[in-house]
């Protein structure tokens, strides 16, 4: 998977949104804080902040190690990292956008976005789509994986001390 389609989509509600070249208003997420990898992965915060500040009804739960959970979200509604790629984003709290079609926009209109989607997927305008997106998100969270702590080293016997 190539990591600047990652990044892309990473970013693409806190960057891509206030891009001038697509001619799309800021909204301000805290970005600093989303899915930080100096805080597991998650935002550090007992409930997630959204656009404009919006304070969602949960916290932002890790990324590390998702590639081995057989239910995700809080709650377990979701048993794909597939199937929960798109939601924060179309959570109007925490990302702002309502629809799948929204997100397409930004990416369709975006010339370097669209490159990168091509080079990965082979696709075009006319045939991107979400599950294009829904892929290249799963596949980053994938290789967020600890592993290799000292307690891992010794539970795992690579560490006798």
């Amino acid at each position: 998977m190539n990591i600047l389609v990652v990044i892309v989509l990473s970013v693409i509600s806190a960057t891509a949104i206030a891009d001038s070249l697509l001619g799309l208003p800021p909204m301000p997420i805290p970005v600093g804080n989303v899915q930080n990898p100096k805080k597991a992965f998650t935002d550090g915060l007992e409930k997630a902040i959204g656009v404009n500040e919006a304070i969602g009804a949960r916290n932002t739960p890790t990324l590390l190690n998702v590639g081995f959970f057989e239910q995700l979200f809080l709650d377990g509604r979701e048993s794909s990292l597939e199937e929960q790629a798109l939601k924060p984003i179309l959570n109007r709290i925490e990302h702002g956008f309502s629809d799948q079609q929204s997100i397409i926009k930004i990416i369709t209109t975006g010339a370097d976005y669209l490159t990168q989607f091509k080079k990965v997927f082979g696709v075009d305008k006319s045939t991107m789509s979400t599950v294009h997106m829904k892929e290249a998100i799963a596949s980053y969270e994938r290789t967020l994986i600890s592993g290799n702590s000292s307690f891992d080293q010794y539970y795992f016997g690579r560490d006798k001390s």
